[in-house]
C-alpha cells in the first residue's frame, strides 16, 4: 500500500485540485455542535494555521480525488466559504466575492467550470443553493441529506452574522470595517492546516475506510457494510452504480421516521433472521467474515434489496397495495405498527414474508404466523404494557433464522408451533387480561387510548362477522350514552362503539340512548350480543365483559 502524507493548507487542497465523495461515504451527518464547535475552534484559536487534524484521498484521475476521510470537515468549510463569499456580494464587495467563489467553483483542465467540492447524494441543494454563486435554478422537495445540508448553512449565516455584529460592539469599528472582518474569517479558514494523506488506489482507500471507523464519529453499520460490498463489487463495476443504485433503493424502503427505524435496522433485522443473533456493534465484523469474495457481495446486494421492498410493507403496510387476499396480514401489521408501535418481531416478520413473497410457503401459514405474533402483542404489549427483554427480540431472530433453515411447508409449520409455545409462556394473565381491559377508556377530552381502543372494537367487528368487509377508514367511535351528559363510566369501553360516520352523525348524535339502540336495532351488522337485548337492560359493565370475553377468547383461545 503506497502512501503519502504532508502538511497542507485548506487554501492549497482547494487551489489544487478537485474532490468527488465517494458513494460508500456517509451522507453529510453533521449536527449543529459539530459546526459551532469547527467555528469557536478556527475563530477563537490564537494560531494562524489552526490544526484540523487529518484528511485522506485517493487519486482518482488527473487532478481528482476520492475523499476517504475529512469530507464532512471539507463541505461544512465549503459553507463557509459560500456564507462569506454571500455576505461580501450583498456588500457590493463583488471582486472579493469572486475569488472567494473561486474556490468553491473553478474552471478545470477543459476550462468547464466545475464545483470543488463534488457529492452526489446532496444533489441539488447543495450544489444550486450553496455552491452556486447566485440565485439557484432548481427548487423541489430536500431529501433527508439535502435536509440537513440546508440546516447547517443555515446556521452557519447566523453565525457569521453574529460574530460580525459582535464585532462592532469594538472600539473604533464601523460597517465600512466589515470587509476586512469578513477577509479575516475567510483566512483564518484557508490557512488552517491538515494532515493530507494521499492513497495510490481505491482499493487501499476501502481497507482505510474501515480502519478510520474506530476515529471521531463513528460510522453506522450500514455505512460499513456498503463500503465493504462496494469493495468487492467495484472490481466489476469502476462506476460503483450497481451498489450507489442498489443502495438508494434500501434506503428508500427502510426510512420509516414513525418507528424511527432507518437501513441501520433493516441491515441489522435482516442479518439476524438469516445468522446467528448479534447486536448492531458486531454486525459489521460479522459481515466482513462472511462476504469475502464478489459472488458472496453480489449474492447479499441483491437479497438486501430484495428484502428492503418487504421490510417497507411490514413497517408502512399502507404505503403499498395488498391483495385481497392478504389483506388480514395488513391488518395484523397495521396493528403492530400502528398501535403496538413494536419492531422487536421484525425479523421473524420478515423471514415470513420473504418466505411466502419466494412461494416456500402457503397463506395460511404466513397468516397463522403474523396473526399469533399480533395477538401475544395486543395483550402484552398494548393492553398490559408488559415490559419487554433483549430475550425476546432474541428469540423472535433465532426463530426467524430457523424458520429460514427449515426445508418444506411441515418443517417450517413445526418452527411456528414451537415460537406460539414460547409467546403463550411469557402471556400475561387472564386476570391481568381481564383487568386492564376494563380500564380502558376514551373520549374527547381523553385520548390517550383512543388507538388501542379503536383497534378492539375493530377486532371484536372482525372476530363477530369474519364473512363482513368493513369499511373502518370511515367508521368513527361513537359513545352509547352521550359524552354531555358525562355520567359515570361514559368514557368506559363497555360505552363505546364503531360505526360508519355517516350512520354516527344522521341517526345518532346526541340522542338519549334509548333512541340509540332503537335505531341501532336497523343495522345488526354493527353490534355485539349485549346490544340486542332488550334496551331497558342495557349496562356498560355487562357489554364490557362481553367485549373482554371476544378478545380475550382470540387471544388465549387460539394461543393456548
Amino acid at each position: 500500500m503506497y502512501i503519502k502524507g504532508e502538511d497542507r493548507q485548506i487554501s492549497k487542497i482547494l487551489n489544487s485540485a478537485f474532490y468527488h465523495i465517494p458513494t460508500f461515504q456517509r451522507p453529510y451527518s453533521w449536527s449543529k455542535e459539530n459546526i459551532k464547535e469547527l467555528w469557536n475552534d478556527v475563530l477563537g484559536n490564537g494560531e494562524e494555521n489552526y490544526f484540523l487534524g487529518t484528511m485522506v484521498v485517493y487519486r482518482d484521475g488527473r487532478n481528482r480525488y476520492g475523499i476517504v476521510d475529512g469530507q464532512q470537515r471539507l463541505t461544512t468549510i465549503t459553507m463557509m466559504l459560500a456564507a462569506i463569499r454571500n455576505r461580501l456580494n450583498s456588500n457590493r464587495n463583488e471582486n472579493l466575492a469572486k475569488g472567494v467563489h473561486n474556490l468553491i467553483e473553478k474552471p478545470d483542465i477543459d476550462n468547464v467550470l466545475t464545483f470543488v467540492v463534488q457529492t452526489e447524494t446532496s444533489y441539488p441543494y447543495f450544489q444550486q443553493h450553496i455552491q452556486r454563486f447566485g440565485s439557484p435554478n432548481f427548487s423541489g422537495r430536500l431529501g433527508k441529506e439535502e435536509g440537513t445540508v440546508k440546516i447547517a448553512f443555515e446556521l452557519i449565516v447566523e453565525l457569521l452574522g453574529e460574530y460580525l455584529d459582535s464585532q462592532i460592539e469594538m472600539p473604533g469599528f464601523n460597517r465600512e470595517e466589515e470587509e476586512n472582518v469578513l477577509k479575516s474569517i475567510r483566512d483564518k479558514f484557508l490557512n488552517a492546516t491538515v494532515i493530507f494523506i494521499e492513497l495510490d488506489s481505491i482499493g487501499d482507500a476501502y481497507l482505510i475506510f474501515e480502519t478510520l471507523n474506530a476515529r471521531g464519529m463513528p460510522l453506522d453499520a450500514a455505512d460499513l457494510v456498503k463500503n465493504h460490498l462496494t469493495r468487492y463489487l467495484s472490481n466489476q463495476n469502476p462506476k460503483l452504480d450497481e451498489v450507489k443504485d442498489a443502495w438508494n433503493t434500501i434506503k428508500s424502503n427502510t426510512e420509516i421516521s414513525k418507528l424511527k427505524l432507518d437501513v441501520n435496522s433493516f441491515v441489522l433485522h435482516f442479518w439476524i433472521s438469516s445468522n446467528p443473533y448479534l447486536t448492531g456493534k458486531k454486525l459489521f465484523k460479522a459481515v466482513q467474515d462472511k462476504i469475502s469474495c464478489f459472488e458472496t457481495a453480489r449474492d447479499l446486494l441483491n437479497r438486501l434489496e430484495y428484502e428492503s421492498k418487504i421490510y417497507k410493507k411490514i413497517s408502512n403496510p399502507e404505503s403499498v397495495e395488498w391483495s385481497k387476499e392478504d389483506s388480514s396480514i395488513k391488518e395484523s401489521l397495521n396493528g403492530l405498527v400502528n398501535v403496538f408501535n413494536v419492531t422487536q418481531p421484525h425479523p421473524f416478520v420478515l423471514a415470513v414474508l420473504a418466505e411466502y413473497e419466494r412461494r416456500n410457503i402457503k397463506s395460511k401459514l404466513a397468516k397463522k404466523s403474523i396473526s399469533l405474533i399480533e395477538r401475544y402483542h395486543f395483550a402484552s404489549t398494548a393492553l398490559c404494557s408488559v415490559k419487554s427483554s433483549g430475550g425476546v427480540s432474541k428469540m423472535y431472530a433465532s426463530q426467524a433464522k430457523a424458520f429460514r433453515d427449515a426445508e418444506g411447508t411441515n418443517s417450517k409449520g413445526v418452527i411456528v408451533s414451537k415460537l406460539e409455545e414460547k409467546l403463550l409462556e411469557k402471556l400475561p394473565s387472564r386476570e391481568e387480561f381481564r383487568s386492564r381491559f376494563k380500564d380502558l377508556e376514551y373520549s374527547s377530552a381523553n385520548t390517550k387510548q383512543k388507538k388501542t381502543v379503536r383497534y378492539i372494537l375493530q377486532k371484536v367487528l372482525t372476530e363477530l362477522r369474519p364473512e363482513s368487509c368493513f369499511d373502518f377508514e370511515s367508521m368513527t367511535i361513537e359513545h352509547l350514552f352521550p359524552e354531555s351528559r358525562k355520567m359515570q363510566g361514559f368514557q368506559s369501553i363497555g360505552n363505546l362503539l364503531l360505526l360508519p360516520a355517516k350512520l354516527n352523525n344522521e341517526n345518532l348524535g346526541n340522542k338519549p340512548i334509548r333512541d340509540k339502540l332503537t335505531s341501532l336495532s336497523s343495522f345488526p351488522e354493527f353490534l355485539d350480543p349485549s346490544l340486542k337485548g332488550e334496551v331497558s337492560t342495557f349496562d356498560i359493565e355487562k357489554r364490557s365483559d362481553t367485549l373482554c370475553r371476544i378478545l380475550e377468547k382470540w387471544v388465549y383461545g387460539k394461543l393456548e
